[in-house]
């Protein structure tokens, strides 16, 4: 039941969030009448899709490069031919290979929290993707059957879990604690959420076991 249920100033709609006692945490109530467009933008977020780089354009030729396995040296060719080389009137802003990097690794460091990742991107080290081959039968119009060969790139999900969670800069976003959830709505009684295992009583009763003062989770 709500710690909150009566509190005349809740909303009507509304889902609350009880943490578990060892948290120290105080109940997190959302708002359900507020629209989500109107939920406060992360101060982090650059305000265009496409920053760090200066413009759709450069983003886009660079993600080929990368995706190309291209190297410095070849990078660096094509934009001196872009810049007047090979052609003019370029939309490009970027000048070269340097310029490109900076903010090649400024775009690592704000969405996956690595630094100093260097071209070619796909498949390196630093992001531990590997390359995967399957094919897959096809029947071609004649009553024939090819097999159509492809190759994509993968990466083990407890190696980028392990990344995630090593990851200060994403610390804050994460629930360490058992929780309850309870979604109130008007006219209706109270309906317990469980909807990832954090929220479920196995966690909760796993945390009662530790210590209060534990700082396992962090």
């Amino acid at each position: 039941m709500s710690l909150l249920s009566e509190n005349a100033s809740l909303a009507d709609n509304y889902l609350e969030i009880q943490y578990h006692p060892h948290s120290g945490l105080t109940p997190k109530i959302i708002d359900l009448t507020t629209p989500l467009n109107s939920s406060r933008p992360s101060q982090d977020s650059p305000e265009e899709p496409y920053a760090p780089f200066p413009s759709i354009e450069d983003f886009e030729f660079i993600e080929h490069q990368v995706l190309e396995n291209h190297t410095a040296t070849s990078i660096e060719h094509i934009y001196k031919g872009i810049n007047g080389k090979y052609a003019k009137g370029s939309n490009l802003q970027l000048k070269g290979y340097a310029e490109a990097k900076k903010c090649l690794d400024t775009a690592v460091k704000i969405y996956h929290g690595v630094c100093n990742i260097n071209i070619p991107l796909a498949g390196s080290d630093h992001l531990k993707y590997k390359a995967e081959n399957f094919s897959l039968p096809f029947g071609t119009s004649d009553g024939t059957e090819i097999a159509m060969e492809y190759t994509v790139w993968i990466k083990d999900g407890m190696e980028w879990l392990h990344e995630l969670i090593c990851d200060k800069s994403l610390s804050h976003e994460w629930e360490w604690h058992a929780h309850q959830k309870w979604l109130y709505c008007e006219g209706r009684e109270p309906e317990r959420i469980i909807d990832e295992p954090l929220s479920a009583d196995d966690a909760w009763e796993a945390e009662v076991g530790l210590s209060s003062n534990c700082t396992f989770f962090h």
